[in-house]
């Protein structure tokens, strides 16, 4: 059983430990990093990104022949790790704690460590694992990212005050359609280059923030996100739909139509997880993927649109710009050449 120790000082030194000790295949640049395996100890990836705002990210995507144990420890100040599992399930203690913690599929946590404490991570054999790890480094935040992740690292140390003593807080959260399609589009980008850790760091950030968001919810309403099993699983199919069909025309009853629904319950369901109308809903997908084309394709602008079923390019140039303050022309010209 492979133990690795980690002394974490930065998530692409601490993907060169791992690759190390399993023999993977090391590639990094540009604060990016990928680990690749196909041997005797598993196969599959696993990525770093460090990103502005001292946030970076590790996102596993492996399945391990044997159990593997990490134990890390903390060389920085306090950290807030946001921890999401897509597929499979590993467990977690700190080294003082006398049982293992189990994260399983659709699960996430939301976990700050002192940085005296030691914590052990064990991933099972056999088990394909998809899951991401956002740390936020509660010392030095960029001025972005000030106010949500201090007043949740308050608001952790009030919640969970009988833990203070053990130097850490924890909060379990519910499955989150919104943070679930993020994650399927982060494991989409396997390449490393400028243009393409931009839309990561934007899909981080997005995962991040609706974890906030979720966070806050259920803390003033804790009914709010709850859905069914059955009304989840319909709702997925909708959404799937959506990101296989982003060229097609959407309409409120179509939709309601694929997942079993009606009309008002599908727009209460996005207003709940999105914060969006359905067709709000749409369009933020189309302008993502529309990013996507812009940095790393060569269709022009109106192939562009029209490929995300805009017959109107002027149309997709104002929600374009509406989004991220460039019309696609300026941003395609500023960060595809950086």
């Amino acid at each position: 059983m492979p133990k690795i120790e980690i002394n974490k000082v930065n998530v692409v030194t601490v993907l060169k430990t791992v690759s190390d000790s399993l023999n993977g295949n090391f590639r990094s640049g540009n604060g990016e990093a990928i680990m690749t395996i196909d041997n005797e100890y598993g196969v599959g990836s696993v990525m770093a990104f460090d990103f502005s705002g001292n946030i970076s990210c590790l996102v596993y995507n492996i399945e391990f022949k044997n159990q593997v144990e990490y134990f890390i420890e903390e060389k920085e100040e306090r950290h807030l790790y946001f921890i999401h599992v897509l597929q499979g399930y590993f467990a977690y203690k700190l080294e003082a704690e006398a049982h293992f913690h189990k994260l399983g599929e659709h699960e996430n946590i939301i976990v700050e460590i002192d940085p005296e404490q030691r914590t052990q991570v064990r991933i099972p054999k056999d088990i394909s694992l998809k899951y991401l790890v956002i740390n936020v480094d509660n010392s030095s935040i960029d001025v972005n990212f000030d106010n949500p992740t201090a007043d949740l690292s308050e608001a952790l140390q009030t919640v969970f005050s009988t833990e203070k003593n053990k130097g850490h807080y924890r909060y379990h959260g519910k499955y989150s359609l919104p943070v679930m399609s993020a994650m399927k589009e982060l494991y989409k980008l396997n390449e490393i280059s400028p243009a393409a850790k931009i839309i990561k760091e934007g899909i981080v950030r997005k995962i991040l923030g609706y974890q906030l968001l979720e966070y806050e919810q259920n803390l003033k309403t804790p009914w709010r996100n709850l859905l069914s099993k059955t009304e989840f699983d319909n709702f997925q199919k909708i959404i799937s739909y959506i990101e296989s069909n982003l060229s097609q025309k959407h309409s409120v009853g179509n939709l309601a139509e694929i997942g079993n629904s009606s009309e008002k319950k599908i727009q209460q369901i996005f207003k709940r997880l999105y914060n969006k109308t359905a067709i709000e809903f749409v369009n933020e997908l189309r302008m993502e993927k529309s990013r996507e084309l812009l940095l790393g394709s060569n269709l022009n602008i109106t192939e562009i649109a029209f490929s995300l079923g805009f017959s109107n390019t002027s149309y997709f140039t104002t929600l374009f710009k509406r989004k991220y303050k460039y019309s696609p022309k300026a941003y395609q010209k500023k960060f595809k050449q950086e």
